[in-house]
């Protein structure tokens, strides 16, 4: 599914888009927790590589992190690799 497509899929659901407005929240930084709610846990190469570029993720990740939505976790096994995951505050922001 294309961004374009994807945006207008969950853009149609307004109140989705108004509970993301009333939290200080664009359509992207929607995107990314649709996208980490359908999974235990994302790295953000994996968010990069469908919708974003690496600046625009790093921004957004950081961003939903101040708010509470998403917690950072580093990998045991490589510390360089990065796991993001929708916390229970982010979970509750896309199901209402």
């Amino acid at each position: 599914m294309t961004f374009s497509r994807f945006t207008a899929y969950y853009v149609g659901d307004m109140k989705l888009l108004n509970t993301l407005l009333q939290n200080g929240l664009t359509v992207r930084d929607g995107i990314v927790l649709i996208k980490l709610s359908s999974s235990d846990t994302f790295t953000p190469s994996l968010l990069v590589d469908e919708y974003f570029e690496k600046a625009n993720i790093t921004r957004i990740i950081n961003k939903l992190r101040d708010k509470g939505f998403v917690s950072k976790a580093s990998d045991l096994a490589d510390k360089r690799r990065l796991h993001v995951l929708i916390t229970h505050s982010g979970r509750k922001l896309i199901n209402g």
